[in-house]
C-alpha cells in the first residue's frame, strides 16, 4: 500500500545553538494502476519571534513551513522498467514529478527534465501521457509584529507525456497552469533522434525565467559516454 515512507533530519553537536534541522517528511502510494499520491511536509522544531527571526527555543509539535499534496493518473505506461527512459514518466524518480520533493535545493521540475534530456531514451514505448494536480502551502518568515511568518498557497495543473513521430524519432514535452497566479508555468519540450550507435537530442524552454535550449550528440555505449558534443545556452545567458 506505501510505496515510499520517509522521515529526515540531523542534529549538529558542534553548533552554538539550534542545533536540531528542520525534519522532513515525505509518503508516496499509487491506489490503483497508474494512479498515483505525493505528500510531503517540512518542519521547523524552532520558535519565531514576531519580528521573523527564529531563536533556540524548541517547541511540539513544531511549525509546519512548507507542505503539499499531488496525485497524477498516467495514459500509457510499459512494464518493462528495468533501464529507466527519459520518455517513460512512469519510471522516472518520484522527485523529477514531485515538486515538494527537492533535498538538493529549489529547483524547476521542468529544468530537471531537460537535464536529462540525454538520458536513454526507449523508442518502444510508442506514446504517453499524463496529468498532476498539485496544492503547496509554505511559509516566509517576515517581521509582521504578529507571528513572524506569512502562509502562501498555490496550486498547479501541469502534464507531460512523449510520442514517436517516426520509429527513430521521439518527442517529450511538459508544461502547466499555475491557478492562483493565472499564468502558465515553465514548459519544454525535447527531440530526439536514434542514430543507429548514436543519439541526438534537442531540448527548449521557450519561455519563462528557465528560458534556455540545449543540444547533444552522443555515442549510445555506456562504456563511451564521454564520447559526445554538447551545445547549450543557459538561463542565465538571458540575464546579460
Amino acid at each position: 500500500l506505501i510505496d515510499e515512507l520517509r522521515l529526515g533530519g540531523s542534529y549538529n553537536f558542534l553548533a552554538d545553538s539550534m542545533r536540531l534541522s528542520t525534519i522532513s517528511l515525505s509518503f508516496r502510494t499509487t491506489l490503483f494502476k497508474n494512479f498515483g499520491i505525493n505528500l510531503s511536509a517540512t518542519i521547523d522544531p524552532y520558535r519565531v519571534t514576531p519580528e521573523g527571526v527564529r531563536y533556540d527555543k524548541l517547541f511540539f509539535p513544531g511549525r509546519i513551513t512548507s507542505t503539499g499534496w499531488s496525485f497524477g493518473y498516467t495514459f500509457k505506461s510499459r512494464e518493462d522498467k528495468s533501464q529507466p527512459a527519459v520518455n517513460d514518466i512512469t519510471s522516472l524518480p518520484p522527485e523529477y514529478s514531485n515538486p515538494f520533493y527537492d533535498p538538493y535545493g529549489t529547483m524547476d521540475p521542468t529544468l530537471r527534465r531537460q537535464y536529462m534530456s540525454q538520458a536513454y531514451y526507449d523508442f518502444s514505448l510508442p506514446w504517453n501521457f499524463g496529468f498532476n494536480y498539485a496544492v503547496n502551502y509554505s511559509v516566509s518568515y517576515v517581521n509582521n509584529g504578529t507571528t513572524g511568518y506569512r502562509k502562501n498557497v498555490t496550486q498547479t495543473v501541469s502534464f507531460n507525456g512523449s510520442l514517436n513521430l517516426t520509429p527513430k524519432t521521439g518527442i517529450t514535452f511538459q508544461g502547466g497552469y499555475d491557478i492562483k497566479a493565472r499564468k502558465l508555468t515553465t514548459s519544454s519540450v525535447s527531440i530526439t533522434r536514434d542514430l543507429h550507435c548514436w543519439q541526438m537530442s534537442f531540448s527548449w524552454i521557450p519561455f519563462g525565467y528557465h528560458k534556455s535550449w540545449s543540444f547533444n550528440i552522443g555515442v549510445k555505449a555506456a562504456s563511451l559516454s564521454d564520447l559526445k558534443y554538447d551545445k547549450s545556452q543557459s538561463m542565465y545567458d538571458n540575464m546579460y
